[in-house]
């Protein structure tokens, strides 16, 4: 896709592309890549990701190697040869921020530091970059934009008496998904790249997928000569015929004198697979076999009852141990599991909230009505919106005055997102709360939410 990853890292390999794209990753993850660039030139990438409460650690290796050529002394004499190598380690680290702003849904940081051995000859030279990113979910839907600042600060890597600070770099990236009706899954994404010793460049890519499965990619780069800057790729994820979720990629890009780079990826991904709901039917035995691996929600131990197994897993757990508890509550349904599930609601973890407020959805139990409205008194505005979005199925009155109640938040995403929902609602008197708020609005966009979902109702005449 170019290089333009900026805004839409969201595995192991966001320890380099974008450290806060590590943030919407859902469980542990390794890959690893091998590029075969110009001829004699190579490089090997291996990268890893894991969950904690707080947010997620990655750690990724670069190796770049040079085959070795011939050296020449001042008389263009043969001396010999020499080689060439680089080597960096990332240690990153990646988490949410509170959403109190008025342009973004929610908002992801990240920040890396890089170990960095470089070789000529017999010379070596060492040194460090912190890399920081950040990563918005903007107002438009599928709509997410990311920077980073790469070498933000570094230290001289010397050679004999001259030494180089690696280059200072800025990039900004956004993407864009949707889904047709019966088509495939389209991605596009495109990056600016800025150095500070340097002319900047552009990057983008567009990603279809077909039946979540099969990947078709093609990318362009205006930053070197020696091609037109064209790339395109394949992927396939393995788990429909393996039952294991191994994706494999794979990549070309001609040179015009060079010969063609090829890259070839493999990512391995533990613990049960999230991304569509057909795949919850079988999160249960996926998190019993994570459980073997630690990753997934552990096994009921010896006389510990369900209440003290399901209690130690949120008290103790990492993330994706509480999220595959999670589904296997939902799968398990009864009322001991609503039980478990509402109080879970209690946890300060927006991407837990969701989980569960996504899991009560199923039991369509009035019960769940008044724990959610206790969330919207939560300090976190992802908690806040989430909260919306589960108590909408539920046309009751207690609903409706804490929906109206919202567009009075202090956040105007929130206002804004209350207002859409009582758009829904239709025969309910929702349009009294939503004229009383437009007197009061100052936000254009609440302001513009207001009115149409004021037209959805009739403009009042309910």
């Amino acid at each position: 896709m170019g290089g333009a990853f900026t805004a839409v890292a969201n595995s192991a390999d966001a320890v380099y592309y974008n450290p806060a794209g590590l943030y919407l990753m859902q469980s542990p993850e390794v890959s690893f890549s091998q590029n075969r660039f110009v001829e004699g030139v190579s490089q090997q990438w291996l990268a890893g990701a894991y969950p904690y409460k707080s947010g997620m650690a990655g750690l990724g290796v670069n190796y770049l190697s040079v085959a070795a050529f011939d050296a020449y002394d001042d008389a263009d004499n043969r001396t010999g040869s020499v080689s060439a190598d680089n080597l960096a380690v990332y240690f990153s680290w990646a988490a949410a921020l509170p959403l109190e702003y008025k342009n973004f849904k929610a908002v992801s940081y990240g920040a890396t530091l890089k170990l960095i051995t470089e070789s000529l000859d017999t010379e070596r030279g060492s040194g460090y970059g912190l890399d920081l990113g950040l990563l918005a979910d903007t107002p438009v839907e599928n709509l997410r934009a990311g920077l980073t600042i790469q070498n933000a600060v570094s230290s001289k890597i010397t050679f004999i008496e001259k030494g180089a600070r690696p280059p200072l770099t800025f990039k900004t990236g956004v993407t864009y998904a949707f889904r047709s009706a019966v088509g495939p899954v389209v991605r596009g994404s495109l990056d600016y790249v800025a150095w500070t010793d340097r002319r900047g460049y552009l990057a983008a890519g567009l990603e279809s997928v077909f039946d979540e499965v099969f990947s078709v990619r093609a990318g362009y780069s205006s930053f070197a000569d020696i091609s037109n800057g064209l790339n395109f790729g394949l992927g396939i994820l393995l788990s429909k015929y393996i039952g294991r979720n191994i994706t494999l990629d794979y990549s070309f890009s001609p040179t015009y004198s060079f010969g063609d780079v090829h890259k070839v990826s493999v990512t391995y991904k533990f613990g049960a697979q999230r991304q569509t709901p057909a795949s919850l039917a079988a999160a249960r035995a996926a998190a019993k076999e994570a459980a073997d691996l630690d990753v997934g929600a552990s096994p009921l131990a010896p006389q510990q009852t369900p209440s003290e197994h399901y209690l130690a897993i949120f008290n103790t757990g990492t993330l994706v141990q509480r999220r595959n508890a999670i589904a296997e509550l939902r799968e398990k349904g009864g009322d001991d599991s609503l039980t478990y599930l509402i109080g879970i609601l209690k946890d300060s973890n927006p991407i837990i909230v969701r989980d569960t407020v996504m899991a009560l959805a199923q039991f369509n139990d009035d019960r769940v009505i008044d724990p959610q409205i206790g969330l919207l008194k939560s300090e976190n505005g992802n908690i806040r919106l989430v909260a919306i979005s589960g108590l909408n199925k539920y046309k009751d009155p207690r609903v409706l005055a804490a929906l109206a109640g919202c567009l009075e938040d202090k956040v105007p995403m929130v206002r804004g997102w209350a207002a859409e929902v009582l758009g829904n609602w239709r025969g309910f008197n929702a349009a009294a709360p939503l004229r009383a708020a437009l007197k009061t609005e100052k936000d254009d966009t609440v302001r513009r939410t207001i009115i149409e979902s004021l037209k959805k109702l009739g403009a009042g005449r309910e």
